[in-house]
């Protein structure tokens, strides 16, 4: 299991995520300013004490995301999950 990131290196990367072509690293996404107001929502929810995780999945040539467990991890009534991830084909 990957180590959880910092709330930092999550919006840099998620920010990153949504403004650049990952497979071949043009600008062709969102604006700075926009991905920066939807990850801000998106991470609206996260204290400092939350563990956020990124790692990459084999559904695509380049991926990668952000998620996260809000209350008991074990789950439960009072349990979210979140989830960003983008794929990107060559």
């Amino acid at each position: 299991m990957n180590q959880p990131i910092t709330n930092a290196k999550a919006r840099a990367l998620l920010v990153d995520l949504l403004t650049r072509d990952q497979a071949h690293g043009s600008t062709l996404r969102m604006s700075t300013e926009a991905a920066a107001e939807w990850v801000d929502a998106f991470l609206k929810p996260v204290g400092d004490d939350t563990p956020l995780f990124t790692g990459t999945a084999d559904t695509a040539t380049i991926n990668t995301g952000v998620a996260f467990v809000l209350g008991d991890p074990r789950g439960g009534d009072d349990t979210s999950v979140a989830c960003l991830w983008v794929g990107d084909e060559d």
